[in-house]
Parts: structure tokens; C-alpha cells; sequence
């Protein structure tokens, strides 16, 4: 049984998909009566061509609770098709089942490229794990990550780079290490055992992994059942080591799922996958970036970027003034017009750890500027509106971490 999901927020209820093994219905079931039970209201099945046997089950599982109260999601691999036709006619399949109500909405997961299909598919992966194990954002219940089918060296190489922007951007670049994860040959129930193609796969990423220059480990036991993996490794505030970001190198999925690409001469043949994430789940790093930053993130990073106080009721006006001005740049800012005194508004500011203050009084007012303060630096002196805007666009896009 495969429990993953998709919906919006955090409220996102299980879809059961089978993979070749018997389903415990009766513990499915389970699951999704306690999902349901607890708020969760979208459901997303499987992919009707594995069988279809989550769609069924699903609306099924569903059929005890009121039509109105959740929605259901279909979705359908464009990779399946091989020709424009194939496409059109599965389109056309899931968008009558769609308005003939069957299910809410539909989901298209790629762009094309050429005869062939790339997958890039952001999807939500739920474990039903132990409750002692839960630990908030960093261990819970629902995960997001990213998955994309490519060509292997290039590719590896290419996720590999955007992980590493990522975590430079983040700021935790220097908090992660590397970890080769491999097979173990003895594991006969947890890998496929094709020891000659499992050694290929695990010296092709040894020497990618040497041709970038990355410092790593190698872990015995560790890969996935289908292929070798990069862990991008990090230990969150309790000092438990978790996996924040994965490049999964997969060479057995594509013939189980009957994966074909067409090669320059025509022929069809099995393309590697690379399963990867770029900044891994978004609530485990979140957790990450909180525990880093301690609620004083980076301008770019932060909720609210800019609070705009005005100093007195008589500069109220101008300070949502400037607050609009501020948003129509594309900034997040936030009014302060409270009929309280500058210190508090200060201390307010500060308790809240957001980047900047804009302070309007009579001169500002008169003078057409804001007068600026920067958490850790204090007063910053006035500026003109227009200068203050582009300075703080050039730290959101250059992603200043100070």
C-alpha cells in the first residue's frame, strides 16, 4: 500500500495507489475515514493507467460522506502518450469524466519537448508513520517534494548545481554534508537484486560525484530499492541528522512502468530517471530555515519585509500611502497606524523581527521621504521612497542573507 497525496495547504487526504502487491482495504479505509475525520478534504487518486484500482476505491471509500464536503482530483502521465493523438484522446478521456463529475479537477504534470515527454511534477508524498515519531514540521505525517525524469550525467550534474543555489540561497550551505547511499547486495527484500546494473549505477554516480569535487561519505544500506542516492544530510535544533534534499539515480522504474523515448535513429529505448528535490520537503526545511534564523529572516525570506508606522494620526494617511506604494512594488509591507507611541510601535518591530521600519511624521510628510530603520542596524537615516524601493529590491534579488 501507497499512501501519497495532493491538495492545498497542509489539508490533504491520502490517495491509495496499488504497485503489484495486495491492498488492505480494510486499513485503507481506515485511513481515509481518520483523514476525513480530521478536516482533510482533497483527495487525489492515482493514475487511472496503473490499473485504475485507486479510482475505484476511492470513490467508493468517499461514497459514505457527503458529495459537497471534499473534492476529488484525477490526474493522468503524458508521458503515456506516444503520439500527439495518445494525447489528445487521454486529455479528452479525464476532461469528460472531469465535467461528467466524477472528479473536481484534473492535473497535467508536463511540457513537451520534442517526441518526448519531461515530467516536471510537483507532488505531495504523505507516510503513515508512528505518532511518537511525529516531531512538528521536521517529522509529521505530509511531505512535498519535486520529481523529474531526464538524461542521467548532464542532468545529475544540472540538479545537483540547483540544489546547491538553493541551499547557498537558503544560507545553509555550510550546514549540510554529503552522503553517497548504496546497496546492499545481502538485502535481498529490500532491492531489486541486478548486482550488474546496480554496480553501473553506483560507478557512474561515484564519478560524477568525484568530477563536482563533492566531499562525501558513502553509506552501505542506504540507497533506494531502485537505485543509488546523493542525501544532502543536516541536522536539525534536537541534533538528529535528517535527509533535506535527495538525487535519486533510478534505473529499473522505467521498465516496470514501460518508459520509452525515441533515440535519434528512431528506435525506442528505456530512459534513467533521476528522482531529485531542490530544497526538499518544504516543511522540513522550513522547520530548518526557523530553527536557523530564529524568526529573523533574510528580507527576501521574510513573511512581512517592511512595517510603515506613522508617528502621529495626522501622518495615518500617508503612512497607508506608502504602505500601497510599497505592495505595488511587489513588496510585503504592513501598516502600523495605531494610536500608540513611536517606542512602542519600535519595540513592536523588533519583537516581531522584521527587516525594516518606515517612520512617517510632519517633515517625512512634508518632505516626501521615509525615515528608515533596519533590524540590527538601528536608523538608517531618510530616504527618498523610490531610492528606499530599489534598495530593498536589490537585496530581495541578489537574496541577501544578512
Amino acid at each position: 500500500l501507497m499512501i501519497s497525496a495532493l491538495g492545498l495547504g497542509m489539508m490533504r487526504l491520502p490517495r491509495v495507489q496499488e504497485d503489484k502487491t495486495d491492498i488492505d482495504y480494510e486499513k485503507a479505509q481506515e485511513i481515509v475515514d481518520y483523514a476525513y475525520s480530521h478536516g482533510i478534504n482533497y483527495f487525489d487518486t492515482a493514475y487511472p493507467y496503473h490499473g485504475g484500482t485507486s479510482e475505484e476505491f476511492t470513490g467508493k471509500a468517499l461514497s459514505k460522506y457527503p458529495r459537497d464536503s471534499y473534492f476529488l482530483a484525477t490526474k493522468f502521465p503524458i508521458w503515456a502518450a506516444e503520439t500527439e493523438a495518445d494525447l489528445e484522446r487521454i486529455f479528452n478521456e479525464q476532461l469528460q469524466r472531469t465535467q461528467a463529475g466524477y472528479f473536481d479537477f484534473y492535473l497535467l504534470h508536463s511540457v513537451e519537448n520534442g517526441k518526448n515527454y519531461d515530467t516536471y511534477e510537483r507532488f505531495d508524498c504523505f507516510t503513515w508513520a508512528l505518532e511518537k515519531k511525529a516531531a512538528g514540521l521536521i517529522r509529521h505525517f505530509g511531505f512535498s517534494f519535486h520529481g523529474t525524469p531526464e538524461q542521467l550525467e548532464e542532468e545529475f550534474r544540472n540538479v545537483v548545481d540547483l540544489a546547491r543555489y538553493m541551499l547557498k540561497c537558503f544560507g545553509l550551505d555550510k550546514d549540510v554534508s554529503y552522503r553517497f547511499s548504496r546497496w546492499d547486495p545481502a538485502d535481498t527484500h529490500k532491492y531489486i537484486y541486478e548486482p550488474e546494473i546496480w554496480e553501473k549505477a553506483e560507478d557512474t554516480m561515484r564519478r560524477m560525484l568525484d568530477h563536482l569535487g563533492i566531499n562525501y561519505v558513502e553509506a552501505k544500506g542506504e540507497a533506494a530499492f531502485y537505485g543509488p542516492k546523493l542525501d544532502i544530510q543536516i541536522k536539525n535544533v534536537h541534533g538528529k541528522e535528517d535527509t533535506l534534499i535527495t538525487v535519486q539515480v533510478d534505473m529499473f522504474l522505467a521498465e516496470n512502468f514501460d518508459m520509452t523515448y525515441i533515440d535519434e535513429s528512431g528506435e525506442k529505448r528505456r530512459p534513467y530517471i533521476i528522482h531529485r528535490s531542490s530544497i526538499g520537503c518544504y516543511e522540513r526545511t522550513l522547520a530548518l530555515l526557523i530553527e536557523k534564523y530564529a524568526g529573523a529572516f533574510p528580507v527576501w525570506l521574510a513573511p512581512t519585509q517592511i512595517k510603515v508606522a506613522s508617528l502621529t494620526d495626522r501622518n495615518a494617511q500617508k503612512a497607508r500611502e506608502v504602505t500601497n506604494a510599497l505592495k505595488a512594488a511587489g513588496l510585503r509591507a504592513e501598516e502600523d497606524t495605531r494610536n500608540e507611541t513611536l517606542g512602542y510601535k519600535i519595540r513592536s518591530w523588533q519583537m516581531e523581527k522584521v527587516p525594516y521600519m518606515l517612520i512617517i511624521g510632519d517633515k517625512e510628510t512634508e518632505e516626501n521621504v521615509v525615515a528608515v530603520r533596519r533590524r540590527g542596524e538601528g536608523d538608517k537615516g531618510k530616504m527618498t521612497l523610490s531610492d528606499f524601493i530599489a534598495a530593498v529590491k536589490a537585496d530581495v534579488e541578489s537574496k541577501r542573507l544578512d
